[in-house]
């Protein structure tokens, strides 16, 4: 029986003193896992930055069964804290975890072990580490795409050619549901795709995006939001006209993880916003993001321009029944569509829970 075996947590402070254009590295102890393969994590991220240039994005992986690495370049030199939030999950069977890391620049096709398809799902954590001009800068922001190619492999697109780190998972979760496609869309009229009757109380969202060409819109860091509408629905939305962005999502149904969902609004001159949610058990709970590979990037309603601190949102619980999302810097109002998922698998069948109503 899929079972969790260990729940790690914790906020790893990273203090970046430069200097400028060199590759940084940092380890996280987590604890100990006995099977890398059957443990997966997640992340989220912001800096104290106040200017724009401190921007590299980190690549983050499973270095082994005691430590997550973190490795990103400082481009200016400056010095900054950057707070990273992370959950590591192993479960005793029923998940099969690929843990991918790249030290070079890969092709766009990676290779990995034969999975289902129809019950597997990407988390990406990738890295681009620019060099220390502000156009190499730049082209690191068209994004990047994870998809499945084939069973036995992943396409990787990217609009920029600067990619160096790439990192990412790749989980077969034995009865998953997983529905996966690709949105391209070159209009700020909010754009919906259509998915078929998932249970949205067990349903995750991953989504990755990237731009078409490698030049960035002026001012404009992140582009695209992406969100479950309802069980037939996911509703998504880009901020610039005449650059095309291409949206890959998986809807992903795992029985064993509870799900809430929704909004969160951080105003103009604020740094935080907490958010209400119903009571979870934090000790096997992770508040998140729809769109893995941006974890601090969802960009609001307005198509104001911003600054990469503006939006870099970490999202950490306050207690069982509220959390905060953190950005480094406030300029503008911003939305983060937001999960928390919590391990908590049904009743097993023919046993109806006494709370049920049904059952009187």
């Amino acid at each position: 029986m899929l079972a969790l075996k260990n729940f790690f947590s914790g906020t790893a402070t990273i203090v970046d003193t430069g200097p400028s254009g060199n590759e940084m590295t940092y380890d996280i102890t987590i604890g100990s896992v006995s099977n890398v393969n059957k443990t997966m994590f997640f992340f989220t991220v912001y800096h104290d930055q106040d200017v724009s240039y401190a921007r590299s994005y980190p690549s983050i992986y499973l270095l082994n069964s005691t430590t997550l690495r973190v490795q990103w370049r400082n481009v200016y030199g400056q010095t900054f804290t950057r707070y990273v939030q992370w959950y590591v999950l192993e479960f005793t069977e029923g998940v099969y975890v690929q843990h991918y890391y790249s030290a070079a620049k890969p092709s766009s096709t990676i290779s990995i072990d034969a999975v289902d398809i129809n019950k597997s799902f990407i988390i990406p954590s990738w890295g681009i580490n620019p060099t220390s001009s502000e156009g190499g800068s730049e082209v690191a922001y068209t994004g990047a795409n994870f998809q499945f190619a084939s069973p036995s492999s992943v396409t990787l697109t990217n609009g920029g050619t600067t990619m160096e780190k790439v990192s990412m998972q790749v989980v077969q979760w034995d009865g998953a549901w997983a529905q996966h496609s690709l949105s391209t869309i070159d209009t700020t009229t909010e754009v919906d795709t259509t998915i078929y009757d998932v249970n949205l109380n067990r349903a995750v969202l991953f989504a990755t995006n990237n731009w078409t060409s490698a030049s960035e819109p002026s001012g404009i860091d992140q582009i695209a939001r992406c969100n479950v509408k309802d069980e037939y629905t996911l509703q998504m939305t880009v901020f610039t006209t005449g650059y095309t962005q291409n949206i890959a999502t998986s809807i992903v149904t795992i029985p064993q993880f509870k799900v809430q969902r929704g909004k969160a609004l951080i105003l103009n001159a604020n740094y935080t916003q907490t958010v209400s949610i119903a009571s979870v058990n934090t000790a096997k709970s992770i508040p998140w993001v729809c769109m893995p590979n941006r974890p601090w990037a969802q960009r609001n309603d307005s198509a104001l321009a911003f600054y990469h601190g503006t939006h870099a949102n970490r999202l950490t619980f306050d207690s069982a029944t509220q959390f905060t999302t953190t950005r480094g810097r406030p300029w503008s109002d911003i939305q983060t569509d937001w999960q928390v998922m919590e391990f908590e698998p049904p009743p097993p069948r023919g046993i109806v829970s006494i709370q049920d109503p049904g059952i009187f």
